[in-house]
């Protein structure tokens, strides 16, 4: 997969490169912007979706055992990530 992955960061690199120039141009093109914000969505879920595939890909390989301490790690995870969250000082004015 790693072919696939190549492709699909430098498509996606390739659409936010241009994304930011039409952005950052003299003038506004609405147009233009909303083309190139749609092709970074659209790069950024053939990402998601590549990954998606892979892990339900390794996944399948893994032992019921493994399974649940994948699932275990995840949840560690994803627990230290919203106690992070809660630590993080709130900007001002909001």
């Amino acid at each position: 997969h790693k072919a696939e992955f190549g492709e699909v960061a430098t498509k996606l690199r390739a659409a936010q490169h241009a994304f930011v120039e039409t952005v950052q141009a003299e003038s506004i093109d609405e147009a233009a912007i909303r083309t190139g914000s749609a092709a970074v969505a659209s790069a950024m879920a053939d990402e998601a979706i590549l990954r998606a595939r892979v892990r339900l890909e390794v996944h399948g390989l893994l032992t019921p055992e493994q399974q649940q301490q994948l699932r275990d790690r995840r949840a560690q995870t994803q627990k230290r990530l919203l106690e992070r969250q809660k630590q993080r000082p709130r900007p001002q004015g909001r």
